[in-house]
């Protein structure tokens, strides 16, 4: 249990980091994944809500009990 919280954590905390947008060299280049939740600041938003549930979940398998 505490291995698949984990590892549900850690998967949500970098799918959150994807949907972050990555420089560039050219700046009119699309720099998201998802450009038109990018331009309008949704998925900076989905992926800001996403990390911090990964956070809470991988923080909380820390917080069980093993079972031995």
């Amino acid at each position: 249990m505490k291995n698949a919280l984990r590892i549900t954590g850690f998967g949500l905390i970098i799918a959150g980091l994807l949907c972050m947008p990555f420089p560039v060299t050219n700046p009119k280049a699309v720099t998201s994944i998802f450009p038109w939740l990018a331009t309008s600041g949704l998925l900076v938003r989905t992926g800001a809500w996403t990390m911090a549930i990964g956070a809470i979940v991988f923080a909380l398998s820390f917080t069980l009990r093993s079972p031995d």
